[in-house]
């Protein structure tokens, strides 16, 4: 899709599932499908918020994440037993780091395989001590689980969850019928068809039969693009006769892994659309093939996983983090940006990246922090966990055979952790306040570029060094190496637009274009005048922090002016029935508080009111909101 002008701005989807190549170039822009029909959307606006909520309220809202999923994620492919889980905790708490989740990648399988456990390497009573500890304490574990399921060659080997599958008869096949076999981590495998009516049933049973052993919070999907590492069918399968006839031309439909329109397919030289992934004539249940179904199977394995899990935790919010996605991915999954390297490239490109799926509907998204390959330096690793910070899903992985860059590596990567860390907790209900309104209300994204903000100035489109959360807070990250300074741009203060520095609480002054110091460690941020954002005491865990006390941030424009809302539930429940919105405004010099309802989940009490600019007391403060709630302790002036 596409979201085209300036000041005034529409939206124009195409609704397909096909094979595309797009060509972008200085005064063109070239789509290309290599099927399908042409269904075109268009969204008018008039501006960029409009276009980007009326796309995403029609494709369907992001799902609301848990609140703890707010919280710092810890992951790494190397973490090869319970003990070294169990060390990685302990030194984070040694360093005073707050850690959320703690991740396992395919280390702790049995050969690579799915729902299973290596109780060599994670001993049964061992990993069991070591999650109930984790829960205790208020931590939270999420491992992978790959698309491949691991396909016994010989016919004989006890893994039921294939053999289950083959029963249900969930797998992709051949064209001859057969079960289609690639090659992913255990070797030869079996692809789920996730459009099959028997697939869900099989599914949660997998996963509810694997939670008695592991005590899971969510659900990490990888490789679901799928990909195969194998050209085609290369194994045999258990059952039937092996194929070799991969490359077989459909009928009526030629041979689909060389379409006569060749797309640009960097994975392989002569082109072959079954390098790397399952063949395009992969076949599901309902005899559609996968060349049609290809760019929809992760978007199908998230909804169905989604579903499973609301059946392991009745009436609480899954938790499902995706490689591949697909138009209303966000309906069910989070997305993180990939694999990608350990350089300062990389770094930049993540704040792009960001911007991208949250226009796509995927709000809830981060990048691998401090590269998933290569090794991270420590002036690199410092910036990007600063930077990371402020992304709405903030997790640090990397891969096996590389150095560690756990935050507590060095210690000013682990200082810069801990004061950016401690900036994100205190606004952790401001990013769930903003989550909420794109779940319930508007699809809007949680981090916007600049021109987004301010829709009229051209000089702002192809910014993406600078980012504002929701339209309050200016994050200006250090995105170059050795440099103490940060070129930042303040959009309108020339015309009364009021900034405030977040660590001093004084008003900007000056041009637009400023440079600001930014030592090793320190990350500027601007609270944007006209806005009354919550902050909390940070704690340990989000569950600690979300039991503090409330402040407010009243940071007036100049007309003294300032509103901003809070979303307040249990933070996991589906049901959002019970929540509660306030409304704050500051106007007239005076302050005002609204609640949506009378009774509900109600937030704990404000007990500090930070006033920046304006005038010296507010007049009135007027509570529509439950008065015993509302305890207002002290209120300090800047």
């Amino acid at each position: 899709m596409s979201f085209l002008g300036l000041g005034s701005s529409h939206a124009v989807y195409w609704r397909t599932s096909s094979i595309q190549e797009v060509l972008i170039e200085d005064k063109s822009l070239t789509w290309r499908s290599l099927s399908g029909i042409i269904d075109l959307y268009f969204y008018s606006g008039p501006t960029i918020h409009d276009a980007i909520s009326q796309f995403v309220t029609s494709i369907g809202t992001p799902a609301l994440p848990p609140y703890w999923a707010l919280g710092y994620h810890q992951s790494r492919w190397g973490y090869g037993t319970v003990g070294e889980l169990n060390e990685v905790v302990h030194k984070f708490k040694e360093a005073n780091i707050p850690l959320e989740t703690i991740w396992s990648d395919i280390d702790y399988m049995e050969n690579h395989r799915d729902f299973t456990i290596d109780r060599f390497r994670f001993p049964e009573a061992e990993f069991t001590r070591f999650l109930q500890t984790l829960h205790y304490n208020g931590h939270h574990y999420i491992p992978i689980v790959d698309t491949g399921v691991y396909a016994p060659q010989n016919g004989d080997e006890n893994y039921p969850v294939y053999f289950d599958g083959l029963a249900d008869d969930v797998y992709l096949k051949n064209p001859d019928g057969s079960v289609y076999i690639g090659e992913v981590w255990p070797g030869p495998s079996a692809f789920p068809d996730f459009f099959a009516n028997s697939t869900k049933d099989w599914w949660t049973k997998a996963l509810k039969d694997w939670y008695r052993d592991v005590q899971f919070d969510g659900i990490w999907l990888d490789k679901n693009e799928p990909t195969s590492h194998c050209m085609g069918s290369c194994g045999k399968p258990p059952t039937g006769e092996p194929t070799d006839e991969y490359l077989e031309t459909i009928e009526g439909r030629g041979d689909v892994n060389h379409p006569p329109y060749v797309i640009n397919n960097i994975r392989d030289e002569g082109c072959d659309l079954a390098a790397h992934y399952v063949a395009p004539n992969a076949t599901h249940q309902d005899g559609s093939l996968e060349f049609d179904l290809h760019n929809l199977y992760g978007y199908s394995e998230s909804k169905v996983t989604y579903e499973s899990l609301l059946d392991i935790f009745p009436g609480k919010r899954p938790f499902v983090l995706s490689r591949s996605t697909h138009t209303g991915s966000g309906k069910y999954s989070v997305h993180w940006g990939g694999d990608n390297e350990s350089k300062w490239s990389y770094l930049q490109f993540s704040i792009s990246q960001a911007f991208s799926f949250g226009l796509f509907g995927i709000p809830f998204f981060g990048a691998d922090i401090c590269g998933f390959s290569g090794n991270a330096e420590e002036e690199m690793c410092s910036r990007w966990m600063q930077l990371g910070a402020f992304f709405p899903f903030y997790r640090n992985h990397n891969t096996v055979g590389t150095i560690h860059q756990e935050p507590y590596c060095w210690e000013s990567v682990a200082e810069a952790t801990r004061n950016a860390t401690s900036i994100r907790y205190s606004l952790l209900s401001y990013y769930y306040t903003l989550l909420a309104y794109a779940n319930l209300k508007d699809g809007l994204p949680v981090m916007r570029a600049l021109s987004w903000v301010f829709p009229g100035d051209a000089s702002l489109f192809g910014i993406d060094s600078q980012f504002f959360i929701g339209d309050a807070l200016l994050i200006t990250p250090v995105l170059e190496p050795n440099t103490d300074k940060v070129e930042a741009l303040f959009p309108g203060i020339d015309a009364g637009e009021v900034y405030y520095d977040w660590y001093t609480m004084k008003k900007v002054s000056g041009e637009p274009r400023q440079a600001l110091d930014a030592p090793l460690g320190h990350i500027p941020i601007h609270i944007r005048g006209g806005n009354i954002i919550p902050v909390h005491v940070p704690g340990y865990t989000t569950r600690e922090t979300k039991e503090n006390p409330i402040k407010l941030i009243v940071a007036l424009d100049e007309n003294n002016f300032a509103e901003g809302s809070l979303f307040w539930d249990d933070g996991e429940s589906l049901d959002t029935k019970d929540s509660m919105f306030y409304k704050y405004r500051a106007e007239g010099g005076s302050l005002f508080v609204q609640s949506s309802q009378d009774e509900g989940y109600l937030a704990p009490t404000i007990d500090m009111i930070y006033v920046l600019g304006g005038p010296n007391r507010f007049k009135e403060i007027d509570f529509t909101a439950n008065r015993d709630q509302f305890f207002m302790g002290v209120i300090s002036l800047y």
